[in-house]
């Protein structure tokens, strides 16, 4: 199919597919669905100022039913998700801007493919240990509840960072921390996200996971909440600068609105440390097809992308299912 905004030409049903494991994997990781967003419309065809323009579109829309249906699961806690926003919209305008800048200078398409593999390479990375050692921990933890389970090392003195004003941790038995912890956060996330075309959440999860302490499905519906707010602000001002092809975004959410309702359900049947370990696969395998893509493998990548993409999908679909056996 021919969409003249971008002046490409897509295949529809892997769209629909990206779009169905984006949803899903949002709802079930709180992750906005860039990490698979970009890649696959890149990998496919798509320009790299559209795949990340397009991206944010796409995320910011699948949010909206993410959230909500977190937002009826009890997961999101808004005051703490407003905080993040805050440094997030001004991070997510640097990073519209840092596009804007390269797209004119012709270097766009390698510099966003090299920043991606550092990040998920490093997020991968620290997922898996961290997964690694938190379930090595769980004994220590349950007989020591005045500690988070989600807060290890280098967490803990971030965490204990004490410049006033502070807001209580919604983790019982954990001490307030700083709010200024909560917005850099926020900044980082919204400089990745304007930058990158995710909703940062990539990078937002493990921070709030392992510096902040908040458990999982929490972590989940809050981020989702940011990456809509923010995404909505990061959507108009990439529009404005022709980086969006609205059309290629819709077609896509076809797939993403069913994939978000049974992503979310399907969270009340795995534990923490499954849907974190199963995070770090879906990033590594991501890493892997820009790896391909860059060595000009694009056949190979792409059937990296959508076996990927298919495998998550199905995988996330049997734990919906199961939802209802189990109830």
């Amino acid at each position: 199919m021919y969409f003249p905004i971008s002046h490409t030409e897509l295949a529809v049903l892997p769209l629909i597919l990206i779009g169905f494991t984006a949803g899903a994997t949002s709802a079930f990781w709180g992750v906005g669905g860039g990490w698979i967003i970009v890649p696959a419309f890149f990998i496919l065809g798509l320009p790299m100022n559209f795949a990340v323009g397009t991206s944010l579109a796409f995320i910011t829309s699948s949010a909206l039913f993410s959230t909500l249906r977190h937002k009826k699961l009890g997961n999101v806690d808004v005051k703490l998700g407003l905080l993040l926003v805050a440094g997030k919209i001004p991070g997510v305008e640097i990073g519209v801007i840092a596009v804007e800048y390269l797209k004119n200078t012709g270097n766009l398409s390698s510099i966003i493919s090299i920043i991606y593999l550092l990040l998920l390479g490093f997020i991968s990375f620290m997922v898996f240990y961290e997964t690694f050692k938190t379930s090595r921990k769980n004994q220590y933890i349950e007989k020591n509840t005045s500690e988070s389970p989600l807060i290890f090392g280098i967490g803990q003195k971030i965490h204990s960072f004490r410049m006033p004003p502070f807001i209580s941790s919604p983790v019982p038995g954990v001490d307030s921390f700083s709010i200024w912890v909560v917005i850099v956060i926020g900044v980082i996330s919204g400089l990745l996200s304007g930058l990158l075309g995710i909703g940062g959440s990539v990078i937002m999860l493990p921070l709030i996971f392992y510096v902040i302490g908040l458990p999982t499905h929490i972590g989940v519906g809050t981020s989702l909440l940011t990456v809509l707010i923010a995404g909505l602000y990061g959507t108009f001002s990439h529009a404005l600068k022709g980086n969006v092809d609205i059309s290629v975004a819709f077609i896509a959410l076809i797939g993403a609105v069913l994939g978000t309702q049974i992503g979310g359900i399907a969270t009340s049947v795995v534990n923490d440390i499954r849907i974190r370990f199963l995070f770090g696969v879906g990033i590594a395998g991501c890493f892997l097809s820009i790896v391909l893509k860059l060595f000009n493998l694009t056949a190979l990548s792409t059937v990296l992308i959508l076996g990927l993409s298919g495998i998550l999908s199905l995988l996330i679909t049997s734990y919906f299912v199961k939802s209802f056996t189990k109830s």
